[in-house]
């Protein structure tokens, strides 16, 4: 039982998302996911389902785009919280810092002044 608490209280400890930062969104994606597929394992991810609606609700930056259009939302088990988390991260990816750079443009040319 000492376990599946420890799941839990990491869970319940993930941090508050205020903004829609791709990168807080991926890394809160990983430990919730984490932690979900160890409760899964041990058959106590469906005594938990109570807690989907606070973890929820740390996704407060991007909560209602993870809602938008799905009328049960609560009703949503980890399951489907994920999956629409999973969603909103292929929409919102996060960039590389090699990506984000400003490509450079291409070169201009100087042509020599013609003779007249």
């Amino acid at each position: 039982m000492e376990i599946v608490n420890a799941y839990v209280n990491n869970i319940m400890g993930l941090s508050t998302i205020m903004g829609e930062n791709p990168r807080e969104v991926e890394e809160f994606y990983k430990r919730l996911l984490y932690n979900m597929q160890c409760l899964e394992t041990l058959c106590k991810l469906c005594d938990v389902a109570g807690n989907v609606r606070a973890v929820l609700d740390k996704l407060k930056g991007i909560k209602s785009e993870l809602v938008q259009g799905h009328g049960q939302w609560q009703e949503w088990d980890f399951r489907l919280l994920l999956q629409a988390v999973k969603r909103w991260k292929g929409i919102s990816p996060v960039i590389n810092a090699s990506e984000s750079k400003i490509q450079p443009r291409e070169p201009t040319y100087n042509y020599p002044k013609r003779k007249e």
